[in-house]
This record gives C-alpha cells, structure tokens and sequence, in this order.
C-alpha cells in the first residue's frame, strides 16, 4: 500500500505545473486490496528439463507473489459505496503500475466511479522482484543474447522471454488464471462483499493491449452472466492471438516469440485443452470457448460473430496506425463480417509524435507535452463518452448461454 501511495505522490509531482491534473488527483483516493488467487496453473514439465541458472529459477515452479497479492483502486473522495466501477487491464510484460495511474485518475475523476487497476498472472506485483532488477537480470540478458546474435533480448524482456521459450502454454495458463481471479472478483463486487461497492454493481472495463485480448474472452464467454451489461472500451489491442506481433525490446525476444506462435498448431492448443480440462475449472468449456474465439482469426470467426450480432454496441475500439505490436488492420480484420461491415466502432488515431504501442503517451518527452496531453485527452473523450451513453435494449442472451452442448476445440 505504502509504495503504490508513494507513485501516486509521485505523479501529482510530475504534473505540478498542470493545476487541471494536480486538482484531478488532489479529488481522488487510492487503495490497495489484498486478493488470494485460487486458480493455481503449472506446466505441463517436459520429462528431460536442460537449461542454465535463469531457466531454472524463471520457470516450471509457482511463485507466491503471484498467488497472494494486492490490487490498487482509485476512486472519488468522499463516497462510501458506488453502484459503477471500471476495470482497467494493462499490457503485456508490465512492471509496475506507474503508466496507468493518470489513465486511472482520468476515469475515476470523469465518470466519478472507482477504477479497479487489476494485475494479470505474473505481471507487476504478481511477478518475482528480481525478474525487473538490471542488475540481477543481466546475466539472463548476456544469456538469451548467446543463443543467437539476433535476439533482441533486453533487461525488460528477458524473463518473459525465458519462461515462454521454455513453455510457452503458459501465456494461456496466464490468461486463464487471470480470467478466473477476475470472476472471482467480480462475483464478490456483484454480491456486495467488496467495501467499495453496492449489491449488483455494474463494471465495464478499460483494456489495453493484451488486457484487451483477456477482456474479449471474459466477455465472449460471460462466466456466471456477470458482464451481460458491461461495456469494453479497447485502447491499442483488440486482434486475435494468430495476429499479434509480440517480439519488442518491452515485451519478448524473437526465440521467445517463434515458440509462442506454436501455440497455432492444433496438436500443441489439444494438449493444453486436454489439461486444463482435466482440472474440473468451473464452467470451463464456455470459458475455453472463449479463447479459442481470439486464439485464431479464421477458425474463431464463428464464435465471434455471434458474440457481435448480440453485443457490438457494447464495444468500442481505439487503434493506433502506427501500431507494431496490435497492427489497426488485424483488428479491423477480426471484426470484418463476411459481408464487410464492422459490426463495433472502431476508430484509428495516429498521434502528431513519436510513439508506439508500449508508450503512446511518452510522459518524459517533455518538448511534446502539450500535444501528448491532448491525444491522452482525445483517448480519454472517447472512453469518457462511451461509458456514459445510453445503449437502447437488452443484450441478447449469448450463443454459449443459449447452447447445452459443451465447447470442444
């Protein structure tokens, strides 16, 4: 609580010329809640396991920062309970939570709602301290770099890079863990045992990169109907697994990236299937549905399609044309219908600056500052107005929900 608290201090420093930003923060609060995952995932261990120190210590076993760990809101002063709440999930590879906290702030301030900032399985204070120390990673980094002179393996990515070389099915272990802390969570916001919110409050949700490819899971497959009414606002993400290029000096090296893709061979995703399925997860084929809809461009179209023509009003995308890593015409291409029509709104900025998709608000470029602001703002207007209008109807009921044949890959 104490070094989350200290970044928020922090941030109100940086903006201390920018009275608009510093009142924002000045009105808000934030606290850390102390959460137990119960979804405990492991690999599937080869029978003959080679490698040197950093693959030893980075991979094949659990690591208790992940399984009990904290999660920060921010949320107006002065309320004792709220009704609305947003989650906000982050990227890929993230090592703390110091880029969203002004995203968080903006939204808890404008929609006057706790922003729930939660962390993905192994990603920042789920993850060994160690994995984001230079000093101690550098050896990882002069090991990776040995293996081949074209890996582009740095202090940020090398642990990421190790574990999903070694076993790349837990970049879906990952994801499924998360998926069911989440459930977890909102199962307790729903009924009133979480001290911020009311009985039946209503979350919708701030994805960006791949928080944004875990949100379309959750809301494909819906677990216990808990998201019938929320809406997903994406920022720089949106395609499916098949189409992402992962492989940045932020997030993975090329070795790294060239096993993630074996997850495309159907032999490779049955394997995974088959395990997880023996673990008996609560509602598990609709949650495995839900993957396998984002898993694939093509052979998930189905799935998606049908998850549209009931909920593409509650979906808006903002895609970045400079974007490498969440190319814009992969996802326009995940939501193109078969007669062409884009069933949700999608919108391409491309920003006055040099960005990219790890940094599209680079903070530290302070020459830029005001045009930086005011694409953070435009972002910012688009969500803003989204969570705040009005959608005419009920949603349908969900192709899963109306099915009784369990999902089968």
């Amino acid at each position: 609580m104490i070094e989350i608290k200290k970044a928020f201090s922090k941030l109100k420093s940086s903006f201390a010329d920018n009275e608009e930003i510093v009142n924002q923060l000045d009105s808000l609060c934030i606290d850390e809640y102390e959460f137990d995952s119960d979804c405990i995932l492991q690999p599937d261990m080869h029978k003959v396991n080679e490698g040197d120190l950093y693959y030893h210590e980075m991979t094949g076993k659990s690591f208790s920062e992940n399984e009990h760990f904290s999660y920060p809101v921010i949320f107006p002063a002065g309320h004792e309970d709220f009704s609305k709440g947003i989650f906000l999930f982050h990227g890929l590879n993230e090592k703390s939570w110091d880029k969203y906290l002004l995203w968080g702030a903006q939204l808890a301030c404008r929609m006057d709602r706790p922003v729930v900032l939660f962390p993905i399985a192994y990603h920042i204070n789920r993850a060994p301290g160690l994995w984001a120390n230079p000093r101690i990673m550098r050896g990882a980094v002069k090991s990776r770099q040995e293996l081949s002179d074209k890996n582009n393996t740095t202090f940020a990515n090398a642990a990421m890079s190790i574990r999903l070389s070694a076993y790349p099915e837990q970049f879906i272990y990952s994801g499924v863990q998360t998926y069911y802390d989440v459930r977890k969570l909102g199962l307790q916001i729903r009924d009133g045992k979480h001290p911020l919110f009311r009985n039946d409050t209503k979350m919708d949700f701030f994805a960006y990169s791949i928080g944004a490819f875990l949100s379309e899971i959750l809301f494909i497959s819906n677990p216990d109907n808990l998201f019938s009414h929320s809406k997903l606002f994406i920022f720089a993400g949106g395609p499916t697994f098949d189409t992402m290029q992962g492989t940045s000096k932020y997030i993975m090296d090329f070795k790294a990236f060239r096993s993630l893709l074996t997850l495309k061979r159907k032999k490779n995703l049955k394997r995974v299937f088959y395990y997880l399925n023996s673990l008996k997860l609560p509602d598990f084929e609709k949650t495995w549905a839900g993957f396998y809809a984002m898993m694939y461009m093509r052979k998930g179209r189905k799935l998606r399609d049908s998850w549209l023509d009931n909920k593409s009003d509650y979906l808006w995308i903002v895609a970045l044309k400079k974007d490498q890593v969440m190319p814009a015409k992969k996802i326009i291409k995940t939501y193109q219908r078969s007669e062409n029509n884009l069933q949700p709104r999608i919108d391409i900025v491309d920003f006055p600056y040099s960005y990219s998709h790890e940094n599209p608000f680079p903070m530290s470029d302070k020459k830029n500052m005001d045009i930086i602001l005011r694409s953070f703002t435009l972002v910012m207007d688009k969500a803003t107005t989204f969570f705040q209008s009005s959608l005419v109807g009920e949603p349908r009921i969900s192709p899963l929900e109306a099915s009784a044949k369990p999902f089968m890959i």
